[in-house]
């Protein structure tokens, strides 16, 4: 019950919000993926903050660190109950940013055309006072040679550097997405892709034909 009562007292810090959270890993030859997850926060009067993550199909999070302007932090995590992680963090007095550093045990699977990646993020407790595109950014580099067939909360978009990145209004409690060393002529951006300009071009020769009909 102390917990529970800890983590809602913590949540509930007047003025605290949660401006951006941006999270970069890298995927290699290995099962194990490397994360790191920059926050930007106000927590005025805050020295401990909460933190939850989610524990999905088979993945784990382990080595749980913390930094703020690169000095450690003291973690607590508490033991596993089920899916979901919780734990807290030590702050100092007015921290406006913190850095998370964290390994996904199992969090990218070979398959048999490529990878699959579930990342899950770790999520401080606290509140989001307005949702924008951009609060939450991502940037996962991927082998050479691979690229994104499909992705979860949405599709990422890929960048000069060979990073894919996800904007999203708000911090997910996962990524997801499978990468293929294949070119594929179907994936769900180009199904939808393909579907509009179908519509667009039916709508096209219906007005064609309206157009050319006797009387108009």
């Amino acid at each position: 019950m102390l917990p529970l009562l800890l983590h809602l007292a913590l949540q509930s810090v007047s003025g605290s919000e949660l401006l951006e959270a941006r999270l970069e890993a890298a995927i290699g030859e290995g099962r194990d993926v490397a994360v790191r997850l920059t926050y930007r926060i106000r927590a005025p009067g805050a020295t401990r903050l909460g933190f939850s993550a989610l524990e999905i199909d088979g993945v784990a999070i382990e080595e749980v660190s913390a930094f703020a302007a690169e000095t450690p932090l003291r973690v607590e995590i508490e033991p596993r109950s089920g899916p979901k992680r919780e734990g807290f963090i030590d702050i100092p007095n007015e921290t406006s940013a913190l850095e998370l550093r964290y390994v996904v045990r199992g969090g990218a699977e070979t398959t048999g055309d490529g990878v699959r990646v579930r990342l899950p993020c770790v999520v401080l407790s606290l509140p989001i006072e307005e949702t924008r595109t951009g609060l939450f950014s991502s940037a996962v580099v991927l082998p050479r040679g691979f690229s994104v067939v499909d992705g979860f909360p949405s599709h990422p978009v890929a960048g000069a550097d060979g990073a894919y990145r996800w904007e999203l209004p708000l911090v997910p409690t996962f990524i997801a997405f499978r990468a293929s060393s294949e070119t594929l002529l179907f994936t769900p951006p180009r199904v939808a892709t393909t579907a509009l300009v179908v519509v667009l071009v039916a709508m096209g020769f219906v007005g064609v034909r309206r157009a050319r009909a006797p009387g108009r």
